[in-house]
């Protein structure tokens, strides 16, 4: 699997404590990404062939202004394209500050959250603003909301204004994880059977904000096994092109590996994706060590039929 982006976390710090957050962030958490750290993955994802963009997320990054600036500014000097996800509650900014803060900041894209659950601490006109403020800036928009049987995204979708006739959506269901696990199992989409689909994570990877490298970017993978290595040990392209990891990375975007996987974890219960597959193959702390004389097999004989036209 060709790495194409690097996603930062900032943090894990929100100004919003969701009832459905699966990291589990809060106005009380208070993990942050060291400066020089960031520059340092920012510098090394320069050396690693493919990666064309970087994204920060968190947590909310916005709460950490100054070092979210300073790491787009970075990124930017280093040719990356940029992109930060957010919940928008910066929205609420006086006019002046609002524009002033966000003219500043060299973003190419942003990810916006707001649902049923977001809404419960970033109201509607917040958000509307800082959609608003960003289209003057020119900046691009996707917009997301996230989903469960009680609350849907129709209903979120026709409060948006007029402005939702202006941008990109998508819809994602939320996952029984982080602070969501006490939601009973009928509150979440399930599949009629386990998927077989590769890693929708596209090539990005991910560098948390204490170093720890995960070969994507989903958010209820981070609290398990499927840890690459820590930039603090090693080079972010050193972690990239172990012979392990890359046995890993190209097994998890294969169907067929990823099926071997849960099979030889004994799980046959429904996933609602292939993120939800590998936070049960990787959710204890020796799973990967344990399955990687696997995942080498796995992937030997996926390329041999490949080689073979099988």
């Amino acid at each position: 699997m060709m790495t194409k982006g690097l996603c930062i976390v900032l943090t894990d710090r929100c100004n919003a404590a969701c009832e459905m957050c699966c990291f589990s962030c809060s106005p009380e958490n208070n993990h942050v990404m060291d400066e020089a750290l960031m520059f340092q993955a920012i510098d090394q994802a320069a050396e690693v062939e493919g990666i064309s963009y970087i994204g920060f997320s968190g947590g909310e990054p916005f709460l950490y202004y100054d070092l979210l600036k300073n790491g787009l500014a970075h990124a930017r000097l280093r040719g990356f394209a940029t992109s930060v996800a957010t919940n928008g509650f910066w929205g609420s900014w006086p006019d002046e500050i609002l524009q002033q803060r966000l003219s500043a900041l060299q973003i190419d894209k942003i990810f916006l959250s707001t649902d049923y659950y977001h809404q419960q601490y970033v109201p509607g006109s917040s958000v509307e603003r800082a959609i608003s403020a960003a289209r003057t800036l020119g900046i691009s928009i996707n917009v997301g909301i996230g989903e469960t049987r009680s609350h849907t995204s129709g209903a979120h979708f026709q409060q948006m204004g007029d402005s939702k006739y202006l941008l990109a959506f998508y819809t994602y269901p939320y996952i029984r994880a982080g602070r969501a696990a006490v939601f009973p199992e009928a509150e979440f989409f399930q599949p009629s059977e386990i998927p077989v689909e590769r890693c929708a994570s596209n090539g990005l990877i991910s560098v948390m904000y204490d170093g720890k490298v995960f070969p994507c970017c989903k958010q209820q993978v981070f609290s398990t096994a499927l840890t690459l290595g820590n930039l603090y040990n090693s080079s972010l392209k050193d972690i990239l092109s172990s012979s392990d990891n890359a046995a890993l990375m190209r097994c998890l975007s294969n169907p067929r590996c990823l099926r071997k996987l849960l099979e030889e974890k004994g799980l046959t219960r429904p996933f609602q994706s292939a993120c939800d597959s590998c936070s049960s193959i990787f959710g204890d702390g020796n799973s990967l060590e344990s399955l990687i004389p696997l995942i080498h097999a796995a992937d030997s004989q996926i390329a041999a039929d490949q080689l073979l036209g099988r």
